[in-house]
C-alpha cells in the first residue's frame, strides 16, 4: 500500500515583504516542498506541477497525496487572504 506521507503547511514572508505560501510533503527519505504566493496564476502553476509530478513515475507522490496537497494549499491561501483583510472597527473589550 501506498504510504501517505507527512504533510505540512504555513506561511512565510521573503525579504521583499511578499507572503509565501509552503506546502511539504514526506514520504520515507523523500522530502518535497511547495512554495507558492496568493495569487491565482501561482495557484495555477501549483496544480500544472502537482499534475505533472503525481502523473511522473520516478516519483513517489500519487494521486492521493496532490488530492491532500491541494486541499491544504487552498486552505492555507484562504486563511492567508482572511488574515490579510484589517477590520473595520477595533474589537470591543468586555
Amino acid at each position: 500500500m501506498n504510504d501517505p506521507g507527512e504533510f505540512s503547511d504555513g506561511c512565510m514572508s521573503d525579504k521583499n515583504q511578499h507572503d509565501l505560501n509552503v506546502v511539504t510533503l514526506r514520504k520515507g527519505e523523500e522530502f518535497h516542498i511547495f512554495v507558492f504566493d496568493q495569487d491565482a496564476a501561482s495557484a495555477r502553476k501549483l496544480d500544472e506541477h502537482l499534475d505533472e509530478t503525481a502523473r511522473d513515475p520516478k516519483m513517489n507522490v500519487s494521486w492521493f497525496d496532490v488530492a491532500v496537497i491541494r486541499m491544504n494549499a487552498r486552505k492555507l491561501m484562504k486563511q492567508t487572504k482572511s488574515d490579510m483583510i484589517l477590520p473595520t472597527e477595533p474589537p470591543h473589550s468586555r
